[in-house]
């Protein structure tokens, strides 16, 4: 049971960095407008889930390698976003490896890798106000940017309760714990955790009305003009995604 409540754990605390924008400044895919980086990155995690050749998930691993080389991205905070789902990937495909297809199971977890990996290159990069901003950009419905916002903001803050809860708990545990009080805890936890989000949810809500909220996000962009880094990013784009579609 220990070992379920340190997985549940560490599953709290990764999908609470995952979606967490914590911005990596100064460098080059931060310098590149979200307008422009949204629809390139989009179409590499595309080209990602959409082949099964060694050689084009080659070419991207390659793409994306250069991405993060240049834009001076630290290893850990690269690692600590993505390794839990393609992990997951290659857990839930180990029966193929009896069954004979490891070639499948590699190339799966290496699509998975790196469609996650695309994913997270936008979100590191990309503050949230921008990313709303590159959606306003291409005449997204309002009430979709609108539910997409709310979303992430009580996700973030669903997970972010759930890894406290999970920090509380261990802090007051001075003994092991039978199976039973395992679950009855365990049982109370959860209860506790549904009423605190509910309960943070509510006054998050009340503070955003009292700031002025009205059901509609407003984000203040600047005009969209083509530098040195947009151009070099979409250079890169064109060219790798030719590559691909030659190969």
């Amino acid at each position: 049971m220990e070992i379920i409540e340190r997985t549940a754990k560490e599953a709290s605390s990764f999908f609470k960095n995952f979606f967490s924008y914590d911005v990596v400044d100064g460098r080059f895919l931060r310098n590149v407008d979200s307008r422009i980086k949204i629809p390139g990155l989009l179409a590499f995690v595309i080209a990602s889930v959409s082949t099964f050749h060694p050689y084009k998930l080659i070419l991207l691993f390659l793409i994306l390698s250069v991405l993060i080389s240049v834009s001076r991205i630290p290893v850990k905070v690269y690692t600590e976003r993505i390794w839990m789902i393609p992990a997951f990937s290659v857990v839930v495909l180990t029966p193929y490896v009896f069954l004979g297809n490891i070639d499948y199971v590699l190339l799966f977890s290496f699509r998975v890798f790196l469609a996650v990996s695309f994913l997270t290159l936008f979100m590191i990069s990309t503050s949230f106000s921008e990313m709303i901003t590159a959606m306003r950009f291409y005449r997204i419905p309002d009430i979709l940017v609108t539910v997409i916002v709310l979303t992430y903001q009580y996700i973030h803050l669903m997970f972010s309760e759930l890894y406290r809860i999970f920090i509380a708990r261990e802090s007051r545990k001075i003994k092991n714990e039978s199976f039973s009080e395992i679950w009855r805890n365990g049982g109370k936890s959860v209860g506790h955790f549904f009423i605190r989000a509910y309960e943070r949810a509510e006054r998050v809500h009340l503070a955003s009305v009292a700031r002025g909220f009205n059901d509609r996000t407003k984000v203040y962009g600047k005009d969209l003009k083509l530098k040195t880094s947009e151009i070099s990013f979409i250079l890169i784009t064109g060219f790798g995604i030719a590559a691909y579609l030659y190969i």
